[in-house]
């Protein structure tokens, strides 16, 4: 970690207000007609089936694009599809891989509750998405005004919200997020405020 990455000034998204005027071009409403087409002639098992891959195929490439572990995707296609001899695919990739591959699937699917309205998005769901997609992390990295150092997640810690400001690293030792306090409104309302974050090259 150079000074220069542990000081760079953050840049903000642009505000929803810019987004609110920009306009979606016609390639999407053509991809977007030719996906409703496709789930009008599906049936209900076809889309249940298109719905759990997508899922567990996220799940698995989400621990690799955040350096938990490599995978391939041959590895990925036979654990979406939980082809012949999947959990020993999971197996090879590392000890810890199938248990970081079952949090982050159950996390997606506390979203898809969210998403289609099952769960509304409020502090207690915020929590608990937190605690199931760390519930296999036993330790993580940060950087903080007191220097680098590695924290353990507990049954108790998971989920809490931080009270501190720090910056997560990856396993390579590369920082990669920004993190200050986050508040929610209350446990039966939905959010209100978002945590600060930023990539940092």
């Amino acid at each position: 970690m150079t000074d220069a990455a542990s000081t760079e000034t953050y840049k903000p998204f642009a505000p929803f207000s810019e987004w609110v005027s920009a306009e979606v071009g016609a390639a999407w409403v053509d991809f977007l007609d030719a996906l409703n087409a496709e789930r009008e002639a599906a049936t209900p098992a076809d889309l249940e089936t298109a719905l759990d891959l997508a899922l567990r195929s996220a799940a698995l490439e989400t621990g690799a694009i955040e350096g938990l572990y490599a995978t391939t995707r041959g590895i990925t296609r036979t654990v979406a599809l939980q082809g012949a001899m999947w959990e020993a695919e999971l197996k090879k990739l590392g000890s810890e891989v199938r248990g970081h591959f079952e949090a982050q699937l159950s996390a997606f699917e506390l979203a898809l509750d969210a998403v289609t309205g099952k769960l509304p998005v409020s502090e207690a769901w915020l929590r608990e998405l937190h605690a199931k997609v760390c519930a296999a992390q036993a330790t993580y990295t940060t950087w903080s005004e007191a220097g680098r150092s590695s924290r353990s997640r507990t049954a108790g810690t998971r989920g809490r919200l931080t009270t501190s400001r720090f910056t997560t690293g990856q396993p390579t030792g590369t920082p990669n997020l920004t993190m200050s306090r986050l508040r929610c409104t209350g446990s039966s309302q939905r959010s209100s405020q978002t945590a600060s974050a930023a990539r940092i090259p």
